[in-house]
Order: structure tokens, then sequence, then C-alpha cells
């Protein structure tokens, strides 16, 4: 039997047909096994949970933005012989790479906080790195949890009669020194399941803060001026915007139970 010769365009032809096109892959977590049983039963016990019941949650994350190449390429306008205009060009740097790491809570309706988090960086003694300089236990509840999660839950109880805190399980808030904290401070907890971005809207506000930065034709040319600017964009942020999102915890909970404890939309 002689092999059958198909050309390109017919095979793009094909697939155009069955609506199957070329696209980037999306960028999920990975999920094994264990991961998608554990996302599954949280779900499967959240799936009853009312409006009235995610309204009382504080969605907490940290997020890390960086200033370095661009995900998406950019465009600009301009005229011939403007192609290297300052303002027309995006500015790339052979070193000099930095970032800033930050922290933020939001509730259904307002953006509640957003911190800029203060990391030293590696500390040498004698050659030898003795702290890493990271986001520990010791530095999220002397910059978070101390001066800034008491003040808002207790606010958030006051004003709707309760108030459940979310994290993620990252190492630093399963941490002993954390659960110490918490045991004199107990705020109820909403746990949430490993490797699930998709269960936490507070993803959309890193998503718009990072594209917002992305647009911008000059980058910033220190740590402070990056703090600056992702405050700014945190600041032009809606509040009207969060209920976008906030207001989907019921599709998204019954999209892992559809999903089997898989990747879902969101």
């Amino acid at each position: 039997m002689q092999p059958l010769s198909v050309s390109e365009s017919t095979i793009r032809r094909i697939a155009d047909k069955d609506q199957c096109h070329r696209r980037v892959a999306r960028r999920k977590p990975f999920l094994n096994e264990a991961a998608k049983k554990k996302r599954l039963q949280w779900a499967k016990e959240h799936i009853h949970w009312t409006e009235s019941d995610w309204n009382k949650v504080i969605w907490t994350d940290e997020c890390t933005c960086e200033r370095g190449e661009l995900k998406h390429r950019r465009y600009v306008w301009r005229r011939p012989g403007e192609e290297d205009d300052d303002d027309k060009i995006v500015s790339t740097f052979k070193s000099g790479r930095f970032s800033v790491s930050v922290w933020a809570a939001i509730d259904s309706h307002n953006k509640l906080h957003l911190k800029i988090l203060e990391l030293p960086g590696p500390k040498r003694v004698n050659g030898k790195i003795v702290d890493k300089g990271g986001f520990t236990a010791r530095r999220y509840i002397d910059q978070v949890l101390d001066p800034i999660a008491k003040t808002i839950w207790t606010r958030k109880k006051y004003k709707d009669g309760d108030a459940i805190w979310m994290e993620d399980n990252s190492p630093v808030h399963a941490s002993s020194e954390v659960k110490r904290w918490r045991q004199i401070y107990p705020m109820p907890l909403l746990e949430h399941p490993p490797y699930s971005p998709d269960l936490n809207p507070i993803e959309y506000i890193w998503n718009y803060i990072k594209h917002e930065l992305e647009k911008e034709v000059r980058l910033p040319v220190s740590k402070d001026e990056l703090a600056q600017r992702i405050m700014y964009h945190w600041n032009n942020l809606p509040n009207t915007e969060l209920g976008k999102f906030t207001c989907t915890m019921t599709a998204r909970v019954q999209a892992v139970i559809d999903a089997h404890g898989g990747h879902t939309r969101f």
C-alpha cells in the first residue's frame, strides 16, 4: 500500500473544518492524582455554599512582579522614521533584573489592602548564606498578620457579622510559627486545596496588574519605581470590577467537580 501524501495546506483545511486550530498552550499548575483528589474533595465540601457564604471570605495571596522580558507582544503607533524613538521601542536589559513581592487582600466588593513586602535578600556570614532573605513565616507575621490581618479581619467581622480568612497552603502559611500565632489570634480559616489558583479570585488582580505593567512603554529602572507602579495600578482598579470574579465561586467549584478535580477554564 502506497503511503498517502497530504499537503500541509490540506491538513490545515481539514483541521479548520473540525474547529481545531493552532493556539498557544495555557499555563496551568501541574496536577498529580493526589492534588486532583484534594481539589475534588474541597469542591464537594463547598458546592452548597451560597453567595452569602462566599461574601464572608477575605481572599489573600502573594505575588512577585519582575522587570524583564515581556510575555506578550507590544504594539505602538508610529510614523516612518520613528522606529527608534524612545517612546516607540521596548527597552531590554542585559542585566539588572529585579522583582518586587507584594501581598494583597480583597473581599467580594472591596480591595482591602496591598502590602509591598520588605525582603532584604541573601545575607552572608563568612561567605556562607545564613538567610536567603525571602518570604518567611517570621516576615509574614511581622509584615502582614500582626499589622494588617488582625485589623482587616476585625473590621469585616464587625461590619458583616462574620469573616473567614483564606490563604493557600504554602510552607510559610502552614509553618508551626504561623500556627502558634493563630492560637493567639484565632481567625476562622478557609482551607485551600493545593495548586488551585483557579479557586482564588484574587488571581485576577495579579493578572490585571501584570498586564498593565506590560503595557507601559518605559520599564521601571529601580525596585522603588516598580513598587510605585504596582501600587498605582492597584489603586486604579475599581472595586466594581471585583464582583465580576468573586461572584463566580459557585461556578468555579462546580467546574472542579465536572473536571473530577482537574483543570478548569478559570
